[in-house]
């Protein structure tokens, strides 16, 4: 006997509570341990050169910065690592507040640059026309849409035929109305939306670990020159270069995880809000039809 598919069964109320907790919370907290660790690792080690520099009496003290990480992270009590993570969690939460519209032009800017250099021209491929005018949730998108044959979803895009209605509140309104109708494909839509603000902290986090190792390095370059004319360090040049070179290889290393970081996230961060506002509208339409008024 053939039986049709099971139907899914509801999700428990702890279940659901978990998940509405753990997207806000696993947000802020990723991207702020990611910021706080570029930060410790970008200016740390260069103070701490720095302050091994002023030191009078070091003619006989063999400093290995490694060593010295290493002996902190291995003694460092469980009470500092949740201190770790409530910074991580603040630092998350503040930059989480950042709009993702700068994000978003920068990535619009890249990826043009890279149709441009392959001649393929912009305005068949992009939902706005230039990075002045790209802002979610974009100009033409009714036009961009129109071409690949969406045409089902054009009723639901009416800044279309009337700019001026282009705007924010226009989509949280069709996400109000999804959320009313059904719970089960809203939650959907807030993973894709929790998903890109992740993505915009990460970049934002990026730009101020960019700031902070070129911090540490100019720090440690200040103090490699200070050793070579400091006569009261009494240590030979190679020695000096070596601590210099074992300090500023923390903020150059995290300087090329943070570029390469941003670099990828620019590559994307456009489409995957392209593919929100899709799902968006396609849910919407699903649930109400191609009235925006309907639910």
């Amino acid at each position: 006997m053939v039986t049709g598919p099971k139907e899914k069964e509801p999700d428990s109320s702890i279940n659901i509570l978990i998940r509405e907790l753990a997207i806000p919370f696993l947000g802020s907290l990723v991207p702020g341990t990611y910021l706080w660790m570029g930060i410790i690792f970008s200016i740390i080690p260069p103070i701490a050169l720095l302050l091994g520099v002023f030191s009078i009496n070091t003619s006989g003290v063999s400093f290995d910065l490694l060593s010295y990480l290493s002996t902190i992270i291995q003694n460092i009590r469980s009470g500092s690592w949740i201190l770790f993570l409530v910074i991580s969690y603040v630092l998350g939460a503040i930059i989480s507040m950042q709009d993702p519209k700068i994000t978003d032009q920068r990535s619009f800017k890249r990826i043009c640059k890279h149709f441009l250099d392959k001649n393929i021209e912009i305005g068949n491929h992009m939902a706005c026309t230039s990075m002045k005018t790209c802002e979610y949730p974009y100009p033409n998108l009714y036009d961009y849409v129109k071409k690949r044959g969406l045409n089902h979803l054009l009723q639901l895009i009416p800044w279309g035929e009337v700019p001026d209605i282009k705007s924010k509140a226009y989509i949280n309104k069709l996400k109000l109305h999804i959320e009313l109708s059904s719970p089960d494909a809203y939650r959907i839509l807030v993973r894709h939306e929790a998903h890109i603000r992740m993505t915009n902290t990460v970049w934002h986090s990026s730009i101020l670990i960019r700031y902070c190792c070129l911090f540490g390095i100019i720090v440690t370059l200040f103090s490699l020159i200070i050793s070579i004319f400091n006569p009261t360090q009494g240590k030979p040049f190679y020695s000096i270069l070596r601590y210099t070179l074992s300090s500023v290889a923390f903020p150059a290393f995290t300087l090329l995880i943070s570029e390469y970081i941003r670099v990828n996230i620019e590559k994307v961060f456009h489409w995957q809000r392209l593919r929100e506002l899709f799902f968006i509208l396609e849910t919407y339409y699903k649930i109400c039809g191609n009235d925006a008024g309907k639910c």
